[in-house]
């Protein structure tokens, strides 16, 4: 007898047939769940360009799509990336340390952050990236959290996919409409 498999969840079943911003809705909402109203950015590397992209976020108008940072040789980045760990810091000095241009996060009211890694098979892919107010990021709340990842894994691995539906020949697409159809 084969043993039963859990089911994907309906919610992100759903939106990976709807695309990227529809699974990283599903991320954020989830993570709120758990932190309550909070900035929730995604981050994917573009190592041709040697750059972080932000393919998320939750507050366009502060934290707009696009180029982000420069990947660079730093503590921040080889926690995360090297050793695929997430960066907590829990106060304003905490993130000081890691984050040299911390006033840019105090003026927009945050006081805590949680980095982290997106793994797939070894991999870093992105980075979750979550600020919230003081003292917010537990331990039990960051492995709570990263169990959230791989729907945010989905919607990096399917933001760097892209589907073009007339690039497939008419033959295949009508098998895949009438599965009984034999392609010519």
């Amino acid at each position: 007898m084969t043993p039963a498999v859990p089911s994907l969840p309906r919610e992100i079943a759903h939106a990976l047939g709807k695309g990227e911003t529809a699974l990283f809705t599903v991320f954020a909402k989830r993570i709120t769940a758990h932190l309550g109203e909070s900035l929730i950015t995604v981050l994917a590397p573009d190592r041709r360009r040697g750059c972080l992209v932000r393919i998320y976020s939750n507050d366009t108008a502060q934290y707009p799509l696009g180029d982000a940072d420069t990947i660079e040789s730093n503590r921040w980045f080889r926690r995360l990336f090297a050793e695929r760990m997430p960066v907590v810091a829990n106060n304003e000095s905490e993130i000081a340390r890691w984050l040299p241009d911390f006033v840019a996060f105090k003026g927009a009211g945050l006081s805590s952050l949680a980095n982290i890694p997106v793994v797939v098979a070894g991999q870093v892919i992105g980075i979750a990236n979550l600020m919230s107010g003081p003292e917010v990021f537990t331990q039990e709340r960051i492995g709570l959290l990263e169990g959230e990842t791989p729907t945010a894994a989905l919607g990096i691995m399917l933001s760097q996919v892209k589907v073009d539906p007339f690039a497939v020949s008419p033959a295949v697409l009508q098998t895949f409409l009438d599965p009984g159809r034999q392609v010519d």
